[in-house]
């Protein structure tokens, strides 16, 4: 059984303020469904298109037929032991049109390839900073 993450159980109290969809899309890359749900229920007022994941073939597969930009926003651990600051790494290269990359960890230090990333945000974050900085 899952439990609902201190995340999520935020995310859910959080209405988005979002008047105007940002027109390019959102990929949520979270292995805890929770959060992967809370995130996406938040981010749909924000962007035209929110795909919230937990497959790495379904959100390169969500990438790869993408028009425009794209917004990324990865967790650290995910499934099959995969760091996702090494993903969003390899998938910053390999995608051109990823707009920000975003790193979603419970992890009190920052990872070796930071640099590669558009900004970290600790777990338990304020979502509604996440927002204002992804739609900045």
């Amino acid at each position: 059984m899952e439990h609902r993450s201190d995340l999520a159980r935020i995310l859910h109290r959080c209405e988005p303020n979002a008047v105007e969809k940002l027109e390019g899309q959102l990929i949520v890359l979270e292995a805890n469904s929770f959060a992967r749900s809370a995130l996406a229920r938040f981010f749909e007022s924000v962007y035209e298109c929110v795909h919230a994941l937990d497959s790495l073939l379904d959100a390169e597969e969500a990438l790869s037929k993408s028009e425009g930009w794209t917004d990324l926003i990865v967790a650290e651990c995910l499934p099959h032991d995969i760091s996702g600051s090494e993903l969003a790494a390899s998938w910053r290269v390999r995608y051109p049109q990823l707009r920000r990359v975003v790193l979603a960890t419970g992890s009190d230090s920052l990872p070796e390839n930071a640099a590669s990333l558009d900004a970290v945000f600790r777990k338990p974050f304020n979502v509604q900073e996440l927002g204002l900085f992804l739609s900045s």
